[in-house]
Order: structure tokens, then sequence, then C-alpha cells
């Protein structure tokens, strides 16, 4: 089972299937580049039947050398319907290996914010409350955590430590882990009460991947 957090790798098809399903209001580009200047590049010349694909190209592999990016996978949507797809440079250096549109970028942290959204799209659509207590859609959590709402995950205030691993490892991303034992890690006290403090939490988003998952595969459950 994985969530949006779990496995942060996503490839371009992939990317817009989510958008296309989730939201037309976001435009998806799966490589660290300013995706608002380019929909306004790939925009401004539309009456010219997309002849801004040239310019979005360039401004691309200008922005590439400026940034040192190794490698872009893009897609731009216009009105929700995908106008231009392309990839430049290298997936992997060391391979030599060029970019694809669907090649897999490790998005790490990124995906937080893909997460927040469609936390959001449930909201709006009435399927989860931000003052949902986790509890209340999460079974085998600890009593401690009764009074953590999705509020509370969503803006790092939740109280929770971080999750450990044997030997102290705090890094899964280079491994595959089911999601809820590396959320049984952090199962136990507190570390301050629920939107009280500030501090920064992959588990809370491991945990509202999870949220994420509930409208198709039901209640779930973290049993000890």
């Amino acid at each position: 089972m994985k969530s949006p957090n779990q496995s942060a790798k996503l490839s371009l098809s992939e990317a817009l299937r989510v958008t296309q399903t989730k939201t037309q209001r976001l435009l998806i580009i799966a490589a660290p580049v300013l995706a608002l200047l380019i929909a306004s590049c790939a925009t401004k010349n539309a009456t010219n039947g997309f002849t801004a694909s040239k310019a979005v190209d360039d401004y691309i592999q200008k922005e590439m050398l400026r940034q040192r990016i190794p490698g872009v996978s893009l897609a731009v949507l216009k009105e929700g319907k995908v106008v231009k797809t392309a990839a430049y440079g290298y997936a992997n250096l060391e391979l030599n290996a060029p970019a694809t549109v669907e090649t897999l970028y490790g998005l790490g942290s990124i995906s937080k914010t893909f997460t927040a959204a469609a936390i959001m799209l449930l909201v709006e659509e009435g399927k989860l409350g931000l003052d949902d207590k986790i509890t209340r859609h999460l079974a085998g959590l600890p009593e401690d955590w009764a009074e953590i709402k999705v509020r509370h995950l969503l803006t790092h205030t939740s109280g929770i430590r971080e999750e450990v691993w044997k030997g102290g490892i705090t890094e899964f991303d280079r491994h595959e882990y089911r999601q809820e034992d590396v959320i049984q890690t952090a199962f136990g006290p507190l570390v301050s009460a629920p939107g009280e403090k500030y501090a920064y939490r992959n588990l809370g988003y491991r945990l509202l991947g999870m949220l994420i998952e509930i409208p198709c595969a039901g209640s779930l459950s973290l049993g000890r």
C-alpha cells in the first residue's frame, strides 16, 4: 500500500492522470522549474496555433544551463488539455541516460505539496474535514494521538515524533517499506500537545497520504 509520500516518484504520464482526474487547475511539471512562467510563455501566443512551443523549448534549455539542471520532463496544459509534452537533458548523468516523458523523478518532499492539495480537494468535496480527528479515519493509532486533527498534520503541529528505524535510521527514501510499518516506529507519547508547537515531520504527511487512500480503499487500520 503506497501513498503520495511513501514512494515519492512520479512519471509524467502518471502526473497527467492525477491532474486530469483530480483537478484541471494544476499544472504538473516533474522537475524543479518555474511552472507558472512556462505556462505563461506557452499561452501568450496561443492564437498562432501554439507557436510558443519553440519559445518554451528555448526557455527550458536556457534555465537548465543557468540553474545547472541535468534533466527536465514537462507538460503544458491549457483549459484541461495537454498541448505540449517534452523532455530535455538526462535522467541519469552517470549512465548517460536521456530524460523522457516517462522518466521517474525522485520528488522527495515536493510530494508534500501534492499531498496537501489532494487533502484540500477532499475537504472541498466534503469527504474530509480539517478539524476531523485522525483517529476517526485511521484505526489502531496510539491513545496519545486521540486529539490530533487533520489540520495539525498539514501544518506540522501534531506533536508526533519523527519516525525511526532499526539502528536509529531515519531515512526511508532509498528503501521500500509498508507505510504502516514506518508509522508504527513513531508510536508513543507526543513530543508536544497538538497545535502547540511547530516541528517539521515527514510522518504527518505519511498519515495524510493514508487519509487520501481511504475514499478509494475504505477504512484503514494501523493495528499493532
